[in-house]
């Protein structure tokens, strides 16, 4: 039937065409360009956001960073930097606890994501708390040679402590710490808070309000007491005598040197004059300060005087 059929000329002339239309659609869709080719780019250890994470809330444990494969042309791969790329998990509606959360993309339209590392991760999430605690002060090193540091003042006393309940847990206390090395004058500044554990350690994770407070350290003088002895010049009228002194006060405060004040035994009036003197009296006198000290009260007394006659 075929050899009828190529004897036909039409018939002939209809299959050549058909072959040839078959052999032409093979050989132009085999030569039709098949587009760019597309490869793929790894980005290594792109941080992880944190979205809709409560005021109240803070992260204590979860993996931070996440390894991406992306899938494009080169062309478009070329394009995009890990500021392209949003990695971020979402923690709506999630209160205390351990959370296993999925990590969430957000990238360039004509790319794809061939795979990402991990794709969930857990998070621990605690509840913050706030806490007044008291500054103490803590005074290091030594004024200069022969003061003492007197009084210590720091202002505000107490401050606000914010972490969660983990971190506010371990403070032992929050310090000021206040260098006094060689001071021959009062030390006035504004200093930094610490928080810090019973080992001494400080605790970063402790947000402290106000961060610094002002301290104050007197640097003084060393203080003794002393007892005060009245200095008398002229005589009483024959057959005249003293019966009884007193006086108010009868001991005094100075301040000095160590090594003046080591010296001193007590200190003396201002002369008192008994010249004529036949009756009682009571008298004012200045003290008489021995060089290189001061007194921290008035430096007069008062001096009562007994006198009577001599008894036979």
């Amino acid at each position: 039937m075929i050899d009828r059929l190529l004897q036909n000329n039409t018939a002939a002339k209809i299959i050549s065409i058909f072959l040839a239309f078959i052999l032409w659609f093979y050989i132009t869709g085999d030569t039709r360009d098949p587009g760019p080719m597309e490869s793929s780019r790894t980005f290594d250890r792109l941080p992880i956001a944190v979205y809709n994470l409560a005021d109240f809330h803070a992260i204590t444990e979860m993996e931070r960073e996440v390894d991406i494969v992306l899938r494009g042309t080169s062309e478009d791969l070329a394009n995009i930097t890990p500021d392209n790329l949003d990695i971020y998990v979402d923690l709506s509606g999630l209160g205390e606890g351990e959370h296993t959360v999925r990590v969430r993309t957000s990238i360039p339209p004509d790319v794809k994501i061939q795979n990402i590392s991990p794709s969930s991760i857990t998070v621990v999430i605690e509840e913050i708390v706030t806490s007044q605690l008291d500054v103490i002060p803590v005074l290091m090193g030594e004024p200069g040679e022969g003061f003492i540091t007197g009084e210590v003042t720091v202002e505000p006393q107490y401050v606000m402590v914010k972490g969660t309940r983990n971190v506010l847990s371990q403070i032992n206390e929050v310090v000021v710490m206040i260098d006094v090395e060689g001071a021959v004058e009062p030390v006035r500044q504004s200093l930094p808070v610490t928080a810090l554990d019973a080992q001494g350690r400080e605790i970063d994770e402790a947000e402290i309000e106000p961060e610094e407070v002002e301290v104050n350290v007197d640097i003084l003088l060393p203080e003794a007491e002393f007892p005060i002895e009245v200095v008398w010049e002229g005589e009483l009228p024959e057959n005249f005598e003293i019966k009884e002194v007193s006086k108010e006060p009868n001991r005094v405060t100075l301040s000095g040197l160590g090594e003046i004040l080591d010296s001193i035994e007590a200190v003396e009036t201002l002369p008192i004059d008994l010249t004529g003197r036949e009756e009682s009296f009571t008298y004012e006198v200045e003290l008489e300060l021995p060089e290189g000290t001061s007194i921290k009260n008035d430096s007069k007394i008062v001096v009562n005087v007994v006198i009577g006659t001599v008894e036979e």
